[in-house]
């Protein structure tokens, strides 16, 4: 039995490649036993692009997040495995126990806005209502 792949994203990727061939399949075996009426482009046809076409959207989708994480991985076992990098001409200026503090950030500097604001409207007073309401004039 050959070794599954150390990589399970892969490995996932692998089994559902296998069932989309069988998805595939059975479309075809279908399209072609329905051939007429699809032909015609009716409600059958357009059922059955809404119901394969949505499995096999999602299933893109879902591979194409298994190859992103495969591929995560693997740059990051890459990353580990390999030895650091050691340049014999490089000089570090400073003691090993010395604490190095960062430059401090200059104060951001803020522009006058070119903006002019627009003067606020005063609330006019309401008219007093009476509690009887308009009065009739009869």
């Amino acid at each position: 039995m050959p070794q599954p792949p150390s990589n399970k994203f892969r490995a996932a990727m692998e089994v559902l490649a296998r069932g989309r061939d069988v998805l595939i399949e059975s479309i075809a075996d279908e399209v072609v036993d329905q051939g007429d009426n699809f032909a015609e482009g009716g409600f059958l046809f357009h059922e059955f692009l809404e119901m394969q076409g949505a499995r096999l959207h999602f299933l893109g989708l879902l591979m194409g997040q298994l190859e992103q994480s495969a591929e995560t991985l693997d740059e990051s076992r890459n990353t580990e495995a390999r030895p650091p990098v050691f340049d014999p001409e490089f000089e570090v200026d400073y003691e090993p126990d010395q604490i190095i503090e960062p430059e401090p950030r200059p104060e951001p500097t803020r522009r006058k806005s070119t903006h002019r604001r627009r003067a606020r409207s005063r609330k006019l007073p309401r008219p007093a209502s009476s509690a009887e309401g308009p009065a009739d004039e009869a």
